[in-house]
């Protein structure tokens, strides 16, 4: 049991290792920026007129919430 179970920790540890080594990005129009800060967009403008938004908790999370938010005004 003891085996099993530091087995199931070490899977979790990589897992999570995994994951959060995962670094995926999207690519938005301005079209679709509406209601997120100057400063925010400005972090994230790239040439050719997107933005590169990372899917991490915090870049992400804000894009989500303040588009979302201003898309159901």
């Amino acid at each position: 049991l003891k085996k099993i179970q530091n087995r199931i920790s070490e899977l979790g540890i990589d897992f999570t290792n995994n994951i959060n080594s995962h670094t995926d990005t999207i690519f938005i129009e301005e079209a679709l920026m509406k209601g997120l800060s100057e400063d925010y967009k400005n972090e994230r403008k790239i040439e050719n007129g997107f933005y590169a938004i990372d899917l991490s908790y915090p870049s992400f999370y804000t894009y989500k919430k303040y588009t979302f938010i201003y898309l159901r005004i």
